[in-house]
């Protein structure tokens, strides 16, 4: 990809999935701003898978991590940090794997419809 579509595509991945991923998560109405932490971070995520696609598997390693730690976290009584890290490694999990789907497709492991 052209460095110049890189540097115009970015902000609008970026601010475009973090609108999307605020909404899903929170709604229309955001009452406190660690409430906003999370989609900021998958807005991350997703950008990256787009325009970075080598760095996929390190973060399907990173989320996997995640869920190992959110079970180590919940043995020690900790759950509401548990639960934040659970989710948070799920989503990195389900934005990584649906960032696959385009290339799936084209090597016609799965059909269009």
């Amino acid at each position: 990809m052209n460095i110049t579509k890189k540097v115009i595509l970015t902000p609008v991945v970026f601010l475009l999935s973090g609108f999307i991923f605020a909404f899903l998560d929170n709604g229309i109405e955001i009452e406190r701003f660690d409430q906003i932490i999370q989609p900021i971070f998958f807005a991350v995520i997703l950008t990256s898978d787009i325009l970075l696609p080598s760095f996929r598997k390190n973060l399907i390693i990173f989320s996997c991590c995640l869920l190992v730690l959110m079970i180590l976290i919940y043995l020690l009584q900790n759950l509401m940090i548990a639960d934040w890290i659970g989710r948070l490694g799920f989503g990195i999990l389900f934005i990584t794997i649906f960032s696959y789907t385009p290339e799936i497709i084209k090597r016609g492991y799965l059909e269009k419809f």
